[in-house]
């Protein structure tokens, strides 16, 4: 049922950006899903926080799936007795990945680098163009 009523949403968002030109952005969370590796070591990785049926619909019809994230780096520590383990480091640098790799999901139609840095003041324009504020370009008279 949730898989016909995003076909059916899809549709409806279709109209909307055929008819009226009006640009569809779809802002969702993230989930951490196991995958079963047939080549090798099963792993995690983060995917959009969709139904496993409603999923296939909804990322083949939309341009561009961004995984908005911090840069980690990994240290390997030696727990001694032939023990290590992996610790997380960084992770103040804020990015958009644009391309999809094993711990994530995303994909684009736009030729985007995989990574771009995400600052603070961020401006979402540059790669969406039609999110540029209007600009009032009449010159006053005096």
């Amino acid at each position: 049922a949730a898989a016909a009523s995003w076909i059916e949403a899809l549709r409806a968002l279709d109209l909307l950006r055929q008819k009226r030109g009006m640009p569809i952005i779809l802002i969702g969370h993230a989930q951490v899903e196991k995958i079963e590796n047939p080549e090798g070591e099963d792993y995690s990785r983060y995917s959009p926080r969709l139904h496993h049926k409603s999923a296939a619909p909804v990322l083949e019809w939309v341009d561009a799936v961004l995984f908005c994230g911090y840069k980690v780096f990994t240290k390997s520590v030696d727990n001694g007795f032939d023990r290590k383990t992996a610790k997380a480091l960084g992770g103040g640098d804020r990015v958009i990945r644009t391309e999809g790799r094993p711990y994530c999901s995303a994909k684009n139609r736009y030729d985007w680098p995989f990574e771009i840095p995400m600052e603070k003041d961020f401006d979402w324009s540059t790669l969406f163009p039609v999110l540029a504020p209007a600009t009032n370009n009449k010159q006053e008279t005096k």
